[in-house]
This record gives C-alpha cells, structure tokens and sequence, in this order.
C-alpha cells in the first residue's frame, strides 16, 4: 500500500517538530561559522522536559528560528536578544532541554545569561549535577574578549545571573556581587524573596523598606519586584500582605508611570492567583487610576485598557470588563493609521492575550492573525522577526489552540523572512 504525502503545512510541521526539537542546533544556524564563542557540551544533569503539546513546542521552534533568521551582521544584538527570550519562554514552560540547546545557539554575551538561568532552573528544581561547570561556563564568558563587553554593565550582568543561581543553590555569593549596579541586584533581591525562611521574611522587608525609602529608581523597582515574590510564598500572612499593599502605595509614585502600572498588575494577579480578591480589586483600582491619570499614545493606550478590561473581568466585574477590552479594539482600529507599524503588532498581542482572559478564543484568533498581519507591513525582516518571536512566545506561553489556518499564517510569516533587513 503506498503511503500518503503530507502536503498541508502545519501537519507535516506538527509531525516533523519533535525531530526538530531532539537535533542539533539547525544547520542554518551560522554562529559557529562567523565566529561565535565556541559552545561547549551540554553537561549532562537529570532535568527533564515538562510534557507540553506538540503545537506550544512547534511556536517556541518557530520563535527560536525566526530570531536566529536575523544576520548575524549587522542585527547580532536583536537577534541575541530575541533568541535569550525563547530561551526565558522555555524556562517559564519546564523545557530545560530545549532552553539549553537554544542557549547554546547564542553568538554573543547572552549566551552567559542563558545558561546562569538554565541553572537557576534547575535549582528550583532540585537538579543540581553539572550546575558547578555550567555556571563556571557562565562566567568564562563574562571573562572573555567579547567587544560588547567592553561595558561593564554586561558583565555585571552575567555575574548577577550566576550569583542569583548560586544563591537558589545555598551559596555564598559575596565574590560575585561586589560593585553591581542597582539595576542587576535586583536578581539576588528576587532569589533571597524566594528562599527566605518564615523565622526572616521580616528582617528581609526590612532590608527593602529601606530602598523603597531612600534608594534609587532601580533600586525601587527591584525592591517592589522582590515584594511580590515574598506575596507568592507569604499569602497566608494578613500581615505581610497588608505590608506588602503599604509598601506598593508609598513607593508606587517615585517610579514612571507606565513601570508601576506594570507592577499593580503583577500583584493583581498574584492576588488573584491566591483567592485574594479585595487585593486583586485594591491593585486594579491604583492601576485604573494611573492609567485614566495620564494621556497615552494608541499604541501604548490599547494594551493598558486591554489589561485593565481583563483584570475587571477576572475580579469578577465581566460586563464592564468585556466593554473595556471591546473598547480597545475599538481604539485600535479608530487610530492604527497614527501607530508606526513597527508598534502596531506589539499593541495587539495584550489584546489577544486579554481575549484568552475572557474566554474568548475566537476573537483571540482573529486579533493574533491581525497581529501577524501587521507584523509583515514593514518591508524589513528584522522587525517582522520581532514580532514573530514575540507572538508565537504569547501564544505558547498562554496555552493557546491557534488552529490550522493561524498555524499556516506563522508559518508563512517564518517563511518569508529575507533580504532586506
């Protein structure tokens, strides 16, 4: 009996993905050829992937390949950068085997941060074998001749992603963290917030009272963000929740705008996560009204009341939170024409992801496609990269069916990635 072909493309990628995703680093892929830092081997540790549906593994290859599509020259940085986000994607999903082969596909400095964070993983995860001559591997390369690394802030940077592995491991970390920056220790805030112990939580609120009090805009920033991890694991404590909101109301305005906002809505959903509903409705409310404080561009306009229509549906509010994400898409469509199209697709993704909020699928679908759509009106592949890479990273970071048809539009998209840049 002779076997069918496979000519529809999204079978034959649904078919083909998992050889994809068990290969080599693809043979397209020339980092090593244009004199990338040579990757060195795996270390062999127990980590296994966490199972996931063969269309989330499919958008996370296509992610990766849509980034290592961009020329090494002259796009090294944003390709490097958009590759270093597949590779948190796989993290946030429990794919420690497919974020180690990408990791090792970064050119540059990032690769060092790719792998620091593989090991935070994996200390998470209690999976500790060959963490020493990773992270080791790690810090060679904030070592090396690297001509981004002449500024220090990347190395710096490098040391704080190990340090933050370390100290998940238990360790003394004093050697790496002399002279960073503000802006880099917020890693080692955020994993002291999440190995502290109930006996020193206090004495460790403490510590970022003081830099909510007196510390610089990173500094503050970081402290809030550490906050929120010790909301995670504390949610049971009326006390500390109640120092956690005071801490959020007094230091909420000595940052930008847009950067608290974000924040409300990291502990609206941490609330709402935990059962918490008047936190969740405490924190919508500040954001709502920093939000309707301020005028905004369309582009920066749609994704907020898209999340602010998202978050007032979650908390229970459906009716109007409906009418605030329509509302959205309303101003999207009135005013795309005063959106550069660069930013257009970037508008749209937390539309679609606030859609996925309501239930809605099949709106989610359409505005993902229009996404998509956007994505490709600038005639450079480097941006239309960009926002495949980040599209396909919110549809499988969301758990999001997006069907045959959108599949066959991400992949026509990939496909015509090329000259000019």
């Amino acid at each position: 009996m002779t076997t069918p072909k496979i000519s529809h493309p999204t079978v034959a990628a649904a078919l083909c993905v998992l050889a994809l995703l068990c290969s080599p680093l693809r043979a397209g892929d020339d980092s090593a050829a244009r004199g990338a830092p040579a990757a060195k081997a795996q270390d062999a540790t127990s980590a296994v992937d966490a199972p996931l549906g063969v269309q989330r593994l499919e958008l996370l290859q296509v992610a990766f390949d849509a980034a290592s599509a961009m020329p090494l020259e002259p796009h090294l940085k944003d390709r490097s950068r958009a590759q270093e986000s597949v590779v948190d994607a796989c993290l946030e999903l429990d794919q420690p085997t497919l974020a180690r082969r990408f990791s090792d596909g970064i050119a540059n400095w990032r690769r060092g941060i790719a792998l620091a964070d593989h090991a935070a993983w994996s200390a998470r995860h209690g999976v500790h074998d060959g963490l020493d001559a990773q992270l080791e591997s790690a810090l060679d390369i904030a070592r090396g001749d690297d001509p981004e690394l002449l500024q220090d802030w990347r190395r710096d940077r490098i040391r704080a992603h190990v340090a933050q592995a370390r100290l998940l491991l238990g360790e003394d970390v004093t050697g790496l963290t002399e002279h960073l920056s503000d802006s880099e220790i917020g890693l080692l805030w955020v994993a002291r917030a999440e190995t502290v112990g109930a006996d020193g939580v206090g004495a460790f609120l403490d510590e970022l009272d003081a830099s909510l009090t007196a510390g610089t805009l990173d500094r503050v920033r970081n402290a809030l963000t550490a906050c929120l991890e010790v909301r995670k694991r504390f949610d049971d404590d009326a006390a500390l929740r109640a120092r956690i909101g005071e801490a959020f109301d007094a230091a909420a305005p000595k940052l930008p705008r847009g950067m608290a906002i974000d924040l409300e809505f990291q502990l609206a959903r941490i609330a709402l996560d935990h059962g918490d509903l008047p936190g969740a409705q405490k924190a919508l409310a500040d954001a709502r009204a920093m939000v309707q404080g301020a005028r905004w561009t369309a582009e920066d306009h749609v994704p907020l009341l898209a999340r602010l229509g998202a978050l007032r549906f979650l908390c229970g509010d459906r009716e109007q939170g409906r009418v605030e994400v329509d509302a959205a898409r309303v101003i999207y469509d009135d005013e795309r024409k005063t959106i550069v199209d660069i930013f257009r697709a970037g508008a749209l993704r937390p539309l679609a992801e606030a859609y996925l909020d309501l239930g809605d699928v099949d709106a989610a679908r359409e505005i993902y496609s229009l996404a998509l759509d956007e994505a490709v009106v600038n005639p450079n592949s480097r941006p239309r990269a960009e926002d495949l890479v980040e599209i396909c990273l919110s549809m499988a970071r969301r758990d999001f069916d997006p069907g045959a048809a959108l599949l066959d539009h991400v992949h026509a998209v990939r496909g015509g990635l090329a000259d000019p840049w």
